[in-house]
């Protein structure tokens, strides 16, 4: 994405109408993916249509608990179901096919050729994006693919019960990152540039106006507001500094009674980017194919090396998980790579909520 100075940032204000006519614009092109329900799920989906946006429907999430339900304003969700690396980082993915005959070998690489635009990015899924593109900075298939995404992050105005990407550092405000900031101020939309081909998108626009301190006003409430709610959120002094004082307490064993290792919290994760690597071959060992599948640090076999499990309890995998969020991350990316999101949370079979162990822990 092209880096767009403060000094130059426009911001106009568009219309209901003004947001169809932008989503059509996008789609010409790229493939606009977005806020979908699919089977009472919000979900990244691909979108043929404005219609598929799903602008007024509401997110209701606690501890191993979810519900979608319809909403009269737009934007008032928090975030889907699944993050970007659904698209990016795909579950599973050929790396390349190999072809053999009596004569040559042939390897043939496998590398993306879509064009992403990530339509409603909230500030989490935003942050993670910035920790993924460093974590799979030699991933070729994945670069590939982030050097053309066009971004439309959106501002929060609410939050849920597992919410806290305020104590993580990754939101709600957005300051970068985007190629066009987009929020919902009653009836109007007020619409930031972060980049120059936004600004040309824009130039396109026949429905806008440009922005007066008014309308910046409102957004800077609906921050101020949003933040005073979210203070209160897991809050942990030094949190990276007392974590590795706490590996032997008996603690961790306590979420051990609930946990089930099924791994949905990494799976639901925007940051978790652990992988196998399996070879599909035939039997006549004349055609093969390479792929790469999402894995999970709460798998049994994950920690195996040479028939010895380096973390055979549930209690060692789930302190490894938080130790990678809260500790070995900021070690490598000067960064916690937990950004709040609450996903882990919600999709938790058994509702365990990572603020109350942890907190547990660091206080023992």
């Amino acid at each position: 994405m092209e880096s767009f100075t403060q000094s130059i940032k426009q911001r106009f204000i568009i219309d209901y109408q003004g947001l169809e006519k932008l989503f059509y614009i996008l789609s010409e092109q790229f493939t606009v993916i977005g806020p979908k329900v699919v089977k009472e799920l919000l979900r990244y989906e691909p979108l043929k249509s404005f219609e598929e946006l799903a602008l007024n429907c509401v997110n209701l999430e606690k501890a191993g608990f979810y519900k979608l339900e319809r909403a009269e304003a737009p934007f008032t969700n928090t975030r889907p179901t699944n993050s970007l690396k659904d698209w990016l980082y795909p579950q599973e993915r050929i790396i390349l096919e190999i072809e053999r005959d009596r004569e040559s070998t042939i390897i043939s690489p496998k590398v993306p050729s879509q064009n992403y635009c990530f339509f409603d990015v909230r500030a989490c899924d935003l942050t993670a994006l910035t920790i993924m593109n460093r974590a799979l900075s030699k991933d070729p298939y994945y670069q590939t693919l982030k050097t053309k995404l066009f971004i439309l992050a959106v501002t929060c105005k609410y939050e849920r019960e597992t919410c806290f990407c305020l104590a993580t550092n990754a939101g709600p405000d957005i300051k970068r990152g985007y190629d066009l900031l987009l929020t919902a101020l009653g009836e109007k939309f007020l619409i930031e540039i972060g980049s120059k081909r936004a600004s040309q998108i824009i130039e396109k626009l026949p429905y806008k106006r440009e922005a007066i301190p008014k309308d910046l006003r409102e957004k800077h409430k609906i921050l101020r507001d949003l933040k005073e709610r979210l203070a209160s959120r897991f809050r942990i002094e030094k949190l990276a500094e007392r974590l590795p004082l706490c590996l032997t307490s008996s603690e961790w064993e306590k979420v051990e009674e609930r946990c089930f290792a099924c791994g949905n919290c990494t799976m639901v994760c925007p940051t978790c980017f652990c992988f196998d690597i399996v070879e599909n071959n035939t039997l006549l060992f004349k055609r093969s194919s390479r792929v790469m599948r999402w894995d999970s640090c709460f798998s049994q076999s994950f920690a195996t090396i040479n028939r010895y499990n380096l973390r055979e309890s549930i209690s060692s995998r789930y302190r490894h998980w938080i130790l990678h969020k809260f500790y070995y991350s900021p070690l490598s990316f000067k960064r916690f790579s937990c950004v709040g999101c609450g996903r882990c949370i919600t999709f938790c079979p058994a509702g365990i909520d990572l603020r109350e162990e942890v907190l547990r822990v660091v206080s023992a």
